[in-house]
């Protein structure tokens, strides 16, 4: 008699899952039936509360979403969750991604966000998984670009330690892809918000402070997010930019940050309300 396994579920790797793009992208992929994994840093405070609300009890069966320790600074604790999970397809979000900390601590940026990168790589290169690799890039690479809007084929010029150490980042994709033959793509972002978005970043800020004089470009995070999946699952392993072509309004665009922003607090509130309740 034969007997039928059940397909194994496509299963996702995710670096930076605890911060807004990746909790995004971690809800998406779960809702696509994925198995999702990711690492988190090691803290002597939570900072888990973006994806709290996706962790099950470790008792249950069929759990689909797991966290793990691990660090970008650390090769070890990349390599080995390759080998134990053979994840499907790794999405690479993680760095110290604040532009202006990265002139305080450059050092540390480069070897989080650039050689954390190469790392990575190289570990999916040792195990020899059969992985597609999705690598979150940055408009910061442009930096004083000579042309507006930027396209695919702008030069870069950085103008900041965290655009350099992006840049080094994804030219080790393309290295990887051509060199290696890898399944490697970069995705090319610009500003994406949400309610999620830390309140040190420039548009919490501009919400706190209700200026509407300020101007820079955003797009909403969880479309983003699809446009990751998308080319971490279907892209021809070229660069791809995202967040180009909408600019609407200053004030329409804080309005609605600070309107995401209430019906977040409003969301987070009933939920402590109803486990209150049911304690």
């Amino acid at each position: 008699m034969t007997v039928a396994f059940p397909a194994r579920r496509k299963r996702a790797f995710i670096t930076g899952i605890t911060g807004q793009h990746g909790s995004y992208l971690a809800e998406l992929l779960l809702s696509k039936n994925y198995e999702v994994h990711g690492i988190k840093r090691r803290s002597s405070s939570f900072n888990t509360e973006r994806v709290d609300h996706l962790v099950s009890d470790w008792h249950q069966r069929d759990i689909s979403f797991f966290l793990r320790f691990g660090d970008l600074s650390d090769a070890t604790s990349l390599s080995k969750p390759l080998y134990r999970i053979a994840p499907d397809e790794i999405y690479h979000l993680g760095a110290q991604n604040h532009v202006r900390v990265s002139f305080d601590i450059p050092e540390y940026t480069g070897d989080s966000t650039a050689l954390g990168t190469t790392r990575l790589l190289d570990a999916i290169r040792k195990t020899g998984i059969p992985t597609r690799f999705y690598n979150a890039a940055s408009s910061e690479m442009f930096g004083q670009a000579y042309e507006c809007p930027q396209t695919e084929t702008t030069p870069f010029r950085p103008r900041s330690p965290y655009g350099c150490a992006k840049l080094y980042s994804y030219w080790m994709t393309v290295n990887a892809r051509d060199g290696y033959g890898l399944y490697a793509v970069n995705g090319i972002l610009f500003n994406h918000e949400s309610p999620r978005r830390g309140k040190i970043f420039v548009s919490r800020k501009i919400t706190g402070s209700g200026r509407r004089d300020e101007s820079r470009e955003w797009r909403k995070l969880p479309r983003v997010g699809r446009a990751s999946q998308f080319a971490g699952r279907f892209g021809a392993g070229a660069a791809r930019t995202r967040g180009l072509h909408a600019r609407p309004g200053t004030n329409r665009r804080i309005a609605l940050t600070e309107r995401l922003c209430r019906i977040w607090r409003a969301r987070a509130a009933d939920r402590r309300e109803a486990a209150s309740m049911a304690e």
